[in-house]
């Protein structure tokens, strides 16, 4: 029945039994002793003799009705519906050469195979309320949020390993923050997805922010999130990583950003597996994280509305950002995220060192945008060719760098707050070794022949304005007589 091509013409239906005991096995207490329902006496063994235990993990008996709904979907596609019948073991104990005529009870019509949907029997109805009774005072809770301090001991482990693997799925999980992505969004985002008109790339060459290009399980259409960069906490900017993944990775025009690597981390069709992510991620995050969480790939985007709420984010504009469409669907994720603020402020928490002030990421006219954005977009290149750029040129990052030196590199790099430190970064950028000396130089003298031409006119004119002379009399030096000293001196 579960197979891909399962047996033709004739496919048995499942045999209600085995997932009576499959959903006993699941819902009750890991560890607990397992008996099947149609044996109370004897426990089950595995082929190996071992004694076979429960393995819980279901504690929402709407688990149950998923997995039943399943079944009933699966069986209608193999042409069982309707009332389930088992096979007749008076049909079956005849020779195959009669066994077609049927028993006493089926002439004509033998019951050789289990047919019908085996979700409509007693036995499976039974074991439907039994869940429901034990589930009772279950309570929905949903995946956890990380905290600041969280998310950043996660980056801190799977950094350390040096390896792809472990750093691609840091850069998926910071990306599913910063853009409230799920699993399924995250995993199938391309390089062709990131927008041209919309990226803010600085001219000395610095990756402002990207815009991508989303269509997840409730969007009518793409919608556009903007990937802010983070300069006050490099740690957790995604445009940073991201970059030294691309460059890590090699990908240059096309094909997804988290490629994986073969198939057993989840690569299908050139992208992880969502179901490999989440399992992943929850790994991780039982493993770091000590309290009882849970955690799943839905904590990235209720982490996503903790940072927001943080960095003073409005409830408007976070529901945008995470493209909920109410406003009790939205406050499900955002939870306590404003009680946790005031807990952690009242307990002194140094919330400078993990929290920025939140930026809106929908953009809902994009023409207005790439309107309002014509000078920021004329310095974009293929991904590839700006982490190039940004890690190896303006980071000044070895080519032959492994991913810690990369990110050593880049989390090092300043964004040029002056004028002085944006012209050095230009002059690098476009003039040869060989001429970048001679250039500095002249810059040099002519910002000390400025220098020296505002502090002459600004004697002329009080000079002037004391002795009540002309207006013409002040007369200024030639200043290629200036004997320039000491002029402001701008590094090679």
């Amino acid at each position: 029945m579960l197979l891909d091509r399962p047996p033709q013409p004739f496919c048995p239906a499942m045999n209600p039994q085995i997932i009576a005991d499959f959903i006993r096995f699941k819902r009750q207490q890991n560890g607990t002793p397992f008996y099947r329902i149609s044996n109370p006496d004897e426990q089950l063994v595995d082929v190996l003799g071992n004694l076979v235990v429960s393995r819980g993990g279901w504690n929402d008996p709407r688990n149950v009705d998923q997995m039943l709904s399943a079944v009933s979907v699966i069986h209608a596609a193999r042409g069982h519906r309707g009332t389930f019948f088992d096979k007749c073991t008076g049909c079956c104990s005849l020779s195959k050469r009669t066994n077609y005529k049927g028993c006493q009870l089926h002439r004509g019509k033998p019951m050789l195979w289990r047919i019908g949907n085996p979700k409509q029997t007693e036995l499976i109805e039974n074991v439907m309320k039994e869940s429901l009774r034990q589930g009772a005072d279950y309570v929905v809770e949903g995946d956890s949020p990380l905290t600041p301090w969280e998310l950043i001991t996660i980056r801190n482990h799977l950094l350390s390993t040096n390896g792809f693997n472990d750093y691609q799925l840091f850069v998926m999980v910071l990306l599913s923050v910063k853009l409230f992505l799920r699993s399924d969004e995250v995993v199938r985002i391309r390089l062709s997805d990131f927008s041209k008109d919309l990226a803010i790339i600085s001219d000395g060459g610095v990756v402002e922010a990207l815009a991508v290009s989303v269509k997840g399980k409730t969007d009518v259409k793409p919608v556009t999130l903007m990937l802010w960069s983070d300069d006050v906490l490099p740690q957790l900017c995604p445009i940073r990583h991201l970059l030294i993944l691309i460059k890590a990775s090699g990908i240059k025009n096309e094909g997804y950003i988290f490629p994986g690597t073969d198939i057993d981390i989840g690569c299908l069709d050139g992208h992880f597996f969502s179901e490999t992510y989440h399992t992943r991620f929850k790994s991780v995050c039982e493993k770091l994280i000590d309290r009882d969480g849970p955690f799943g790939t839905h904590s990235c985007r209720k982490t996503a509305y903790l940072f927001a709420v943080w960095g003073g984010g409005s409830d408007g504009d976070m529901m945008l950002s995470a493209r909920h469409k109410q406003l009790g669907q939205a406050m499900k994720y955002k939870r306590d995220a404003a009680f946790l603020l005031n807990v952690a402020i009242s307990n002194n928490k140094n919330l400078a060192s993990v929290v920025t002030p939140w930026k809106s990421i929908f953009c809902a006219d994009a023409q207005m945008g790439r309107s309002i954005n014509s000078n920021g977009s004329r310095g974009f290149k293929p991904l590839y060719e700006l982490a190039f750029n940004f890690i190896h040129k303006l980071c000044a990052c070895p080519l032959d760098a492994g991913i810690l030196r990369m990110i050593t590199d880049v989390l090092n790099f300043n964004k040029p707050t002056s004028t002085k430190e944006s012209i050095d970064i230009l002059c690098k950028k476009y003039f040869p070794p060989e001429v970048l000396s001679r250039v500095m130089d002249l810059m040099s003298t002519y910002a000390f022949e400025l220098t020296y031409l505002q502090s002459q006119t600004t004697q002329a004119l009080s000079g002037e304005n004391n002795s009540g002379g002309d207006q013409n009399s002040g007369l200024l030096p030639d200043l290629t007589e200036i004997n320039v000293q000491n002029p402001p001196v701008f590094s090679t």
